[in-house]
């Protein structure tokens, strides 16, 4: 368990403090974006729902489909990554408001909770199309996500959320005292 919380601790200090090479930027082009929609199967989704199938449900969630999520969409589009160069422009953030409401057009059931919007934003930023991230979100939602993880309770994502305290207790107990002790609870880290 060191060795993973090692592994990950390395890996995110690379990930903040090393500057991207602009050379390989250049050499890994727009292929670089493209590994997320293979390894989550983007593909297969977008396969069955056929052609325009993305268009049609933000068509439909713009009429007014998911007019009750819109408020809260748009409430959480303002705090999802302000400091982000494209999230923080109204193009990236009209963007992202296309993905949550086409997803919350998909999937009535869920229709949209505070959480999806982060991975939304994520899907946006690394893939860099409108539609291949709401087909990237659609895939971590229905096949990489617990059931029931983002509905109106938010079931899996309070569970992970025990999990990941527990985790966190349990191998770096001084970090778990001092959030718990600065009045930081699990769900605002989890």
């Amino acid at each position: 368990a060191h060795l993973i919380v090692a592994g990950v601790e390395r890996w995110l200090h690379r990930c903040l403090h090393q500057p991207a090479h602009p050379e390989s930027r250049e050499r890994e082009g727009e292929g670089s974006r493209r590994p997320w929609p293979h390894v989550l199967g983007v593909e297969g989704l977008r396969a069955s729902a056929g052609p325009g199938y993305f268009a049609a449900l933000l068509e439909e969630a713009l009429r007014g489909r998911v007019q009750p999520l819109t408020r809260q969409i748009e409430m959480d589009l303002r705090r999802t990554f302000p400091g982000h160069a494209t999230l923080s422009e109204p193009a990236g953030q009209e963007q992202l408001r296309q993905v949550l409401m086409a997803y919350a057009q998909r999937d009535p059931g869920v229709g949209y909770v505070q959480g999806m919007g982060l991975i939304a934003a994520l899907m946006l930023i690394v893939v860099g199309d409108t539609e291949l991230a709401f087909w990237c979100l659609a895939a971590v939602i229905e096949t990489r996500l617990p059931a029931r993880y983002f509905d109106a309770e938010l079931c899996g994502a309070r569970v992970e959320m025990a999990v990941f305290a527990d985790l966190l207790e349990g191998l770096l107990p001084t970090v778990a005292t001092t959030l718990h002790d600065s009045g930081v609870s699990p769900e605002l880290y989890a």
